[in-house]
């Protein structure tokens, strides 16, 4: 199905320690991201960028939450855009940047269909649950506590964000793909609910046969499925290096058949993180999955 699609592309690096991550919807455009989306029938109609502010003319603040003033105002400004975009009858896709922008833009969405008394159904691909706190968080880094915050366990500027606390609610998330979690991170994930899908359990019980689970969880969401693809829940032995890699992965456990046999229009790019579409050849669960996609965020973190 052919999308009316515009474009957010988010350049945030200050969720996490090292820096990059600003440039990676810009390394997907010059790897010509639009041309690729074009090619596969769909229309750009509008492109715009937000968070450009560097982390030398930006204040640590709390260093439980690192740059929170500025990654609030960040995610702030991606929930409007990516809410008016749906309102336009249009598809989002944000280009990042690091994780915490998810939080903007899942806010964004709930948002939207809140006005429609609809729930959302969130895919988080990646390789960490991304659900510390400030209390639990080693680092201090927002970019590994945005699924908390949106479950409503996070700094109060962030989790009211899409409206309401929680913004989505745990029976109606699927974290797939996790192999590194932090201790007391991992405690939050039991107690939350959530499902989540390891790299261990993929391999054990194969990556349709989880899909297909994950797929009935989701389809408890009235709104449709989120879909926040982190670039660490891909294979990083072909890619260029980024920080964040963690061995084995769901696209090296099964690179088509599998939820993460995405389709990505770089598919020539390595660090690609665009994952738009789910692979032809994943007949039992593309139409399912596409038709109810009414957004993705992509998380690309590299080190140039």
């Amino acid at each position: 199905m052919s999308k009316k699609i515009r474009i957010t592309n988010v350049h945030l690096d200050l969720g996490a320690s090292r820096r990059g991550t600003d440039m990676g919807s810009s390394a997907m455009h010059v790897a010509g991201v639009v041309p690729a989306l074009e090619k596969l029938g769909h229309r750009v109609v509008g492109m715009r960028h937000i968070g450009q502010v560097s982390m030398e003319a930006a204040d640590v603040g709390d260093p439980h939450a690192r740059y929170l003033k500025v990654i609030n105002e960040v995610c702030r400004e991606l929930a409007d855009e990516t809410q008016k975009t749906l309102a336009h009858g249009e598809f989002p896709l944000i280009l990042g940047g690091d994780h915490s922008q998810a939080i903007g833009s899942i806010a964004g969405v709930v948002r939207h269909f809140k006005q429609q008394s609809k729930e959302l159904g969130v895919f988080w691909c990646d390789a960490h649950t991304d659900m510390n706190t400030p209390d639990t968080s080693l680092s201090g880094n927002i970019h590994g506590m945005p699924l908390s915050t949106l479950l409503g366990t996070g700094p109060q500027e962030l989790t009211g964000i899409s409206g309401q606390v929680p913004a989505i609610k745990p029976e109606h998330v699927v974290i797939f793909g996790v192999r590194d979690v932090d201790s007391k991170e991992a405690e939050l994930v039991k107690k939350s609910g959530v499902r989540v899908f390891t790299m261990s359990e993929i391999d054990a019980r194969g990556a349709g046969n989880c899909l297909d689970e994950a797929m009935q969880i989701l389809s408890r969401a009235s709104a449709g499925i989120h879909l926040s693809y982190d670039l660490d829940g891909s294979d990083p032995s072909p890619a260029w290096k980024w920080w964040n890699s963690i061995p084995s992965s769901t696209s090296k456990t099964a690179p088509a058949s599998s939820p993460f046999g995405l389709y990505s229009p770089l598919s020539a790019v390595p660090f690609s993180g665009t994952k738009f579409e789910v692979a032809a050849n994943a007949t039992p669960y593309k139409k399912q999955f596409n038709q109810r996609l009414v957004d993705v965020d992509t998380s690309v973190l590299i080190i140039c």
